[in-house]
């Protein structure tokens, strides 16, 4: 968090600290100079000496320094030599590790340098002709890549192709493969639940597929690439958690004891329903299971068992959040009147995202009775009702006295019927709002609508709204109900 003066000025004093005849110390002061990284570089000889030392621990806080600090000297090739020879031949293995880490911070740094010293402005070295590409691979033609030289060795330039087309990553430099900023670029294109830019990582090398953090990185952004990383990780509860919560659906690629764990699957499911396809058989006959995957999508109740499937207290559960779960239920229940009765009344289900009669059997879906208590609570349901229904005067004046919506679906014979809509109004005055504008407009109908329902009166045209006649009548309906008011105090 240092910067400028202070962080010279702390540079110096744990450089001065190297001097220290004791060990402890020597290891402090080098843990405390990596972070400085820049304000270090000035001291990266006298660190670099210390990789010599002959205590285990301050060789290891040598080779932790000595990456970052390296990392931003551009000399630092004049050490590399003796990074490398802890990397391979000192006795700790601790040492060993912690030298491969620096070794590998210079790599990075060597790749940046390169990038920037080569290409730093991929523009001025391409001209016309990399914004081409940029707009050939936008289009989907990825063959000019091909020849593309140099500029695939560019991070940026591959950056670039792959907000435009992840498939760009293909034919970009190999060493860029390995470039945990480049495939994380290329991962995070893809959407939930798709496995999209995941495949990025079949490119990938295969120390860096096994490296723990980056694993957890790359399932953060994407849950699907635990199907490419090593395949320790597919019995990793930890980082199988961190999957299935960024994409449910990456529970396919969990190990079989992870896809028998409640807690992993109810987060896989809450993510993404469909999930349950991977659950355990098990766990899908599981009520609590089952019913958190169709609350975040009703189609994974395809998924459940038939025993759950022609439960009927658990279908009418899943019918408060859709009425498509019907359609997914046992077929027992989708020909049971009563049943289907029940899930019409049950508070939550036809007023949310569709009409339960619909997938309900053919014979129920013509069951008048039915048709109308299903357009009690959602008229959009009268229009599943067979063409001789809604041709049937008597059916239509049934369903008006639960919907005045009733007269937009009749028969287009009714509708056009003078005779037929005057009784409608007369009747329901409100579905004077679904009545063709002849009739809107026909003086007549409009005032046995008002009688019947003075708030009939928004639905006249404006000419009719000023009629005399009209005002009267809804003045006294006014009236009529405020007697009945009354009344009823």
């Amino acid at each position: 968090a240092m910067a400028g003066a202070d962080a010279a000025k702390a540079a110096k004093k744990f450089a001065e600290e190297l001097g220290s005849p004791i060990p402890l110390t020597r290891e402090k002061a080098l843990y405390a100079l990596g972070p400085l990284g820049q304000a270090a570089v000035p001291y990266a000889d006298v660190v670099a000496a210390y990789l010599e030392d002959s205590h285990d621990n301050v060789r290891k806080a040598a080779c932790e320094a000595i990456g970052p600090i390296g990392y931003h000297d551009k000399e630092r090739a004049r050490f590399r030599g003796a990074v490398q020879h802890c990397a391979e031949r000192d006795d700790s293995e601790v040492v060993r590790e912690a030298a491969r880490q620096a070794l590998r911070e210079f790599d990075a740094a060597d790749a940046e340098e390169r990038a920037r010293i080569k290409l730093s402005d991929w523009r001025e070295l391409s001209g016309a002709s990399g914004d081409a590409l940029l707009e050939q691979v936008r289009n989907g033609d990825l063959k000019g890549l091909c020849s593309a030289g140099l500029l695939m060795s560019n991070r940026h330039f591959v950056l670039e192709l792959i907000q435009r087309n992840v498939r760009a990553i293909e034919y970009a430099d190999s060493d860029l493969w390995g470039d945990r900023i480049v495939l994380a670029a290329a991962i995070a294109v893809d959407q939930p639940n798709h496995s999209g830019g995941a495949f990025a990582l079949r490119l990938a090398p295969d120390d860096l597929l096994a490296d723990t953090a980056f694993a957890r990185q790359v399932v953060e952004i994407n849950g699907n690439c635990l199907e490419f990383i090593h395949q320790r990780f597919r019995g990793d509860r930890q980082l199988v958690m961190a999957a299935v919560q960024r994409t449910g659906t990456a529970l396919r690629f969990a190990s079989e004891a992870l896809r028998s764990d409640a807690e992993v699957v109810l987060a896989a499911v809450r993510q993404c329903g469909l999930a349950l396809e991977y659950a355990s058989e098990n766990l899908q006959a599981t009520e609590e299971v089952a019913y958190a995957a169709v609350a975040q999508n009703v189609a994974a109740l395809k998924f459940a068992p038939s025993a759950l499937r022609a439960n009927r207290a658990f279908v009418l559960r899943c019918l408060r959040h859709s009425a498509y779960a019907l359609h997914m239920a046992a077929d027992e229940l989708r020909g049971d009147r009563m049943f289907v009765l029940e899930a019409i009344k049950q508070d939550g289900v036809c007023g949310r995202d569709g009409l339960i009669l619909q997938y309900a059997t053919e014979e129920l879906r013509v069951d008048p009775d039915l048709v109308l208590k299903a357009a009690r609570r959602t008229p959009a349901s009268l229009r599943l009702a067979p063409p001789d229904m809604l041709s049937d005067r008597k059916f239509v004046f049934q369903a008006l006295a639960q919907t005045p919506c009733a007269l937009r679906f009749a028969a287009d014979e009714l509708r056009q019927s003078r005779k037929f809509v005057l009784e409608a109004v007369q009747r329901r005055g409100a579905c004077l709002q679904y009545a063709p504008d002849s009739f809107r407009e026909d003086r007549e109908v409009v005032v046995e609508a008002v009688k019947s329902d003075r708030a009939a009166l928004a639905y006249a045209p404006e000419a009719l709204r000023q009629d005399p006649t009209v005002l009267g009548e809804a003045q006294c309906g006014l009236r009529r109900a405020q007697m009945a008011d009354e009344d009823d105090e």
